[in-house]
């Protein structure tokens, strides 16, 4: 009989192997090429093989070394990260850059109940700085900064 000794690991491989397979599964239907000549599926499938790969890799590792088990779900986490992405989503044109990046900062930042609200601030300010020199100067991207009129 097979034992698991380290949970994680044997059903995060589990998880690699089947989205490897998908992804082989999905690609394999667009023409595959050579390698002087890739084609549209060329990269899809030698990734999702290498993830069968590691996944295979980091199953047996499950098998063979102990490890912890299997943390509970927390909802807490999930529920504001989530929510962070759907707040971006849905204020980034009619807000602008600068306040739904803070938003999402504040968000995530709220997803750890340990988090400091200066801490989250001057994130939130730098993250913001950062987005906007990359996105509207670096790239020229054509998003407004702040809420339009």
């Amino acid at each position: 009989m097979i034992r698991i000794r380290s949970a994680q690991d044997f059903f995060a491989g589990l998880m690699f192997v089947a989205f490897g397979v998908l992804g082989a599964y999905i690609a394999g239907k667009y023409p595959f090429g050579t390698s002087v000549r890739m084609g549209p599926g060329y990269l899809p499938v030698v990734l999702s093989w290498c993830m069968i790969v590691v996944g295979v890799i980091v199953t047996a590792r499950g098998l063979v070394l102990e490890g912890e088990k299997i943390a509970r779900i927390k909802l807490r986490p999930i529920l504001f990260v989530l929510g962070a992405v759907l707040v971006y989503a849905f204020t980034i044109e009619r807000l602008g850059l600068a306040i739904s990046v803070f938003l999402v900062t504040a968000l995530s930042a709220a997803a750890n109940p340990t988090v400091r609200v200066i801490e989250t601030a001057i994130l939130g300010v730098g993250l913001t700085v950062f987005c906007i020199l990359v996105f509207i100067h670096g790239l020229s991207l054509p998003l407004s900064v702040w809420p339009e009129r």
